[in-house]
């Protein structure tokens, strides 16, 4: 795993250590496409379950389903969004690609607003959903 995602993710470790099991030890995946034969890693970290995070299940949850709170512009802010580009963002082709799986047309409709309002960002939906 390359350096700066090692520093990246002892960078994420720390903001939650207090909510993980004092013997945590991190967990690194290593797995081989079948079809690109690429090498990948992760690496990654459980908080146990606790009640202070039960305000953010709330906010991006309904009924068991992933959901854009409707106050997203407001939530969001710019280092949110580093972490989200960090976490689940990859570049394709010129640009750059965010994750958004399991949101419905409305809340990814929200989220390209929130983009383009608050971060003044040139944003499109690629693909089909």
């Amino acid at each position: 795993m390359r350096t700066q995602h090692i520093a990246y993710f002892y960078h994420v470790y720390s903001l939650f250590k207090q909510f993980c099991a004092s013997d945590f030890t991190p967990k690194l995946k290593i797995w081989i496409d079948k079809r690109s034969k690429t090498k990948y890693q992760s690496s990654s970290f459980t908080t146990l379950s606790l009640p202070c995070f039960n305000v953010f299940r709330g906010l991006f949850y309904f009924e068991g389903k992933k959901i854009v709170p409707k106050n997203i512009e407001e939530l969001l802010t710019y280092r949110g969004l580093a972490y989200w580009i960090m976490d689940d963002g990859s570049i394709q082709n010129k640009g750059l690609h965010l994750n958004t799986y399991g949101f419905s047309d409305e809340d990814i409709a929200l989220l390209l607003q929130t983009l383009k309002n608050k971060f003044l960002l040139k944003c499109s939906r690629a693909g089909a959903r």
